[in-house]
């Protein structure tokens, strides 16, 4: 028993694996060319060495404060959550050592 068609099998698919990561690279590539063109809503595709000092400065700032309000929101959020819980675990035990000393 010869196992030549297995191996044959398998040079094939390696094959076609080879040329169909050839071809999305190159999908990807005209995407990347097309998106990189494009000006979008939220977010500036500008070169860094395009921006002068001030802007460059505001800009740092603006992305710092926006994690900062992101940090607050957070810990406001999960103190009110661990808040909710700790509560909850105490009425639950109150309820019960009430509930079993009857």
């Amino acid at each position: 028993m010869s196992s030549a068609g297995h191996v044959w099998d398998a040079i094939k698919r390696m094959e076609y694996n080879r040329a169909l990561k050839k071809m999305r690279h190159s999908r990807y590539n005209e995407m990347k060319k097309a998106v990189s063109k494009v000006d979008a809503k939220y977010h500036e595709f500008r070169d860094r060495s395009t921006l002068n000092e001030d802007q460059l400065r505001f800009l740092k700032k603006k992305i710092r404060d926006e994690i900062q309000k992101d940090k607050q929101k957070t810990f406001i959020s999960s103190s009110l959550v661990t808040l909710a819980i700790v509560s909850l675990i105490y009425f639950i035990g109150q309820f019960l050592f009430n509930y079993f000393l009857n």
